[in-house]
């Protein structure tokens, strides 16, 4: 049986997203439809330093400034009977990422693209533990 909708925001939405990330996110014209969009659930991830510092250092540290990404936001749409779970994930890059003027560099992409998928796989063992009832740990 699926998760209800209540158990899968307390599974995949995490409540401290910044309103003032929503807010910059709703006014850019791609992101719009997903941020207004109900099926999609905010949620604020790999901002954060982890393990005293040592953890998480790229996105959590140097790549969390005006000059490089100075906005993440991630959004969840869990599975339906007519739909794949989907994961879509807004960036706002600033020009300290750039190979040439104007111009992200590749590897940045590449990162962001691990990135991407490292939490899309991480959400897919979250909702089939939320299926089976299984912990994190166990799926």
């Amino acid at each position: 049986m699926a998760p209800s909708k209540s158990e899968q925001s307390a599974v995949y939405c995490n409540p401290q997203v910044p309103p003032e990330v929503i807010k910059h996110f709703s006014s850019v014209p791609i992101a719009a439809p997903t941020v207004n969009d109900a099926a999609f659930e905010p949620m604020y991830l790999s901002r954060t330093l982890t393990h005293h510092g040592r953890g998480h250092t790229l996105m959590g540290g140097t790549w969390n400034t005006p000059d490089t990404i100075a906005h993440l936001l991630s959004f969840y749409r869990s599975e339906s009977s007519h739909e794949h779970a989907e994961v879509r994930r807004f960036y706002t890059f600033g020009s300290g990422l750039n190979a040439h003027p104007d111009l992200l560099h590749g590897g940045v992409i590449a990162c962001v693209l691990d990135s991407t998928m490292g939490n899309a796989v991480g959400l897919a063992f979250q909702e089939m533990g939320a299926r089976s009832g299984a912990t994190e740990h166990e799926v």
